[in-house]
């Protein structure tokens, strides 16, 4: 990359008035343009320094060797370089395959200024995206990324600094934060990197087990303890002996459970349900709750002293409405993900579909927008880019209320205007079977106009279903 922000473009093309066209308009607009006239040349010199061009513009039919010859060979030397194909000799066949062999744009000549513009500039923006989609992801990787929690808000920031400062003591850790903030993660987090990451971690998820059962669970029985009981049973403190218990939901355990939860954790030891001794453990306690565990205890449905022993040392997760500046970190990073689990090539994440993850208050957190991407890599087709089709009606819905207001409470023209326009869009579609050319002569719309207006509305999947039905 050049540095003041300067684009460099390469111009190949057999035809001098061409060159010198191509060199004026986009000198004009700032570009620093370069002009060769073989693909040879072409070929040498962008070996000697692949990252050097932000666009080259090539011509098909080219003395020495063919444009799409050239095109293989840069693809080969820098697959990110955006290449804008041209010719005088429209063939649908040649289009194809330049298309397929990584193409961006194929311009038909004689070609007016403006195309030459759009092109250039949206292969620029493709470009940029593309780098920061890789920034993105390397911070992921690296300093943002601490055992699968993502993040680089001020508000994670202090997340990291207290696990790691708890990491080398046995200390109670209590977590709090809404659902789907990730609460699991960091006691994983703390049990992995800390002293006991070489011996057991178990999970327990307080809230799904019956209540008549939860002390039997924890803490094992005796045979014959109760009805059922057929053979002694190990508990899961003792399941996780040496090791690290995470209690999450401790705010759903009964008194009687919390009475002998307190004593694990003063005196270091259990007693399993029918027997009258007790046993020891060494068990690192790290409970969680997406309550306020001191307003339950204000409310007298939770023993003060429990809650100062489990809350010697205190983290709250945010919810992700309080860090937005994370969600185009988690989206790379969920994206990538999934994409290597289904074993898909996808492309970016659209801008317009950033805007709309960023300004979601996401209610389900981090687990919510985890689901959304994994949705949209499911349906998404191979090698394809996340565009506005794939992002779930709800996202849709509450941009649009964000925007206009709550139609359902007498909205403003603007809402009601784009909600007529959207139904006569549907319409004329239905009466023209789906055929959007003949939908878009209807409507008095270019069919590029027509296209645009059925992502906006989200009438994609509409489309698709009715020309299946037909």
């Amino acid at each position: 990359m050049t540095e003041g922000g300067e684009k460099n473009i390469l111009v190949v093309d057999d035809e001098v008035n061409m060159r010198q066209l191509l060199k004026r308009v986009l000198g004009e607009r700032g570009f620093q343009v370069d002009l060769l006239a073989d693909g040879r040349r072409a070929i040498e010199k962008i070996a000697k320094n692949p990252d050097y061009y932000h666009v080259i513009m090539l011509d098909i039919r080219l003395p020495g060797k063919n444009g799409i010859e050239v095109l293989r060979k840069i693809r080969e030397v820098n697959s990110d370089t955006a290449v804008i194909m041209m010719t005088a000799y429209e063939s649908l066949e040649t289009a194809i395959e330049a298309i397929r062999e990584g193409a961006y744009d194929y311009l038909v000549k004689p070609i007016s200024i403006d195309e030459i513009l759009i092109s250039v500039h949206r292969a620029l923006e493709r470009k940029l995206l593309q780098q920061e989609n890789v920034y993105l992801q390397s911070q992921v990787e690296n300093q943002y990324c601490f055992d699968n929690i993502i993040g680089k808000s001020d508000k994670m920031q202090e997340v990291y600094r207290l696990i790691k400062n708890v990491l080398s003591s046995p200390a109670p850790v209590l977590l709090e934060g809404e659902s789907g903030t990730g609460k699991e993660l960091v006691a994983r987090a703390i049990h992995f990197n800390g002293m006991k990451k070489d011996q057991k971690f178990v999970a327990v998820d307080c809230g799904a087990l019956p209540e008549n059962l939860i002390e039997s669970e924890l803490f094992g029985h005796k045979k014959g303890a109760f009805t059922g009981a057929s053979h002694d049973k190990i508990g899961l403190f003792e399941a996780a002996n040496g090791g690290t218990i995470f209690l999450d939901e401790i705010c759903n355990i009964n008194a009687s459970t919390q009475a002998k939860l307190l004593r694990v954790l003063q005196e270091g030891e259990i007693k399993r349900v029918g027997e009258v001794q007790y046993r020891k453990v060494d068990v690192r306690v790290i409970s969680a709750t997406n309550r306020d565990l001191k307003e339950e205890v204000n409310k007298g449905r939770f023993r003060d002293d429990l809650f100062y022993r489990l809350n010697v040392i205190h983290i709250k997760l945010p919810p992700l409405r309080e860090r937005t500046g994370d969600i185009p970190l988690l989206a790379a990073h969920f994206l990538q993900s999934y994409s290597q689990k289904v074993g898909k090539r996808v492309g970016r994440i659209e801008e317009e579909v950033m805007n709309l993850l960023v300004n979601y208050p996401w209610p389900g957190n981090v687990r919510q927008l985890e689901n959304e991407i994994k949705k949209m890599v499911t349906f998404v087709a191979d090698g394809s880019d996340i565009t506005v089709q794939y992002v779930s009606r709800e996202i849709h819905d509450a941009d649009h209320i964000q925007r206009y207001g709550d139609n359902r409470d007498g909205s403003p023209l603007k809402m009601k205007v784009a909600g007529l326009e959207r139904d006569l869009i549907l319409e004329a579609l239905k009466k023209n079977k789906w055929n959007k050319s003949r939908t878009a002569a209807t409507l008095g719309l270019s069919r590029k106009g027509l296209d645009k207006k059925i992502q906006r509305y989200g009438l994609d999947r509409r489309v698709k279903q009715g020309k299946k039905k037909r």
